[in-house]
């Protein structure tokens, strides 16, 4: 059974909280003017270090992902190309080098 755990960007402070609990465990991610939530996978990379939605990864060939919540299913979209791909098509070793609230530079936005 895969572990629900959230970890939340509270952009007042610039940075990120973990261990954050929610009365409702239904949503994946919500916005509010306080915090942004996002919500552990279930999935590892690599180094095994925790996916959370948002994580921004790379794979051993360069190419970068953001690890989105597609309801039922985890996606990875890739930055440069903007194609989605499921969990089992990212065989790759991969590891995490950013989430898409504290290294927007890796999105490559200015």
């Amino acid at each position: 059974m895969k572990e629900i755990k959230y970890r939340a960007w509270i952009p007042k402070l610039g940075q990120m909280e973990y261990g954050i609990a929610l009365n409702n465990l239904g949503q994946h991610s919500m916005q509010g003017d306080d915090a942004i939530v996002m919500q552990y996978t279930g999935l590892h990379d690599s180094n095994v270090a925790q996916e959370y939605f948002g994580d921004i990864i790379e794979d051993d060939d360069g190419v970068r992902y953001v690890i989105e919540d597609g309801d039922s299913a985890v996606l990875f979209k890739n930055i440069k190309t903007g194609v989605i791909s499921f969990f089992w098509h990212l065989m790759k070793p991969h590891r995490i080098i950013g989430n898409i609230y504290e290294n927007k530079e890796l999105l490559g936005e200015k």
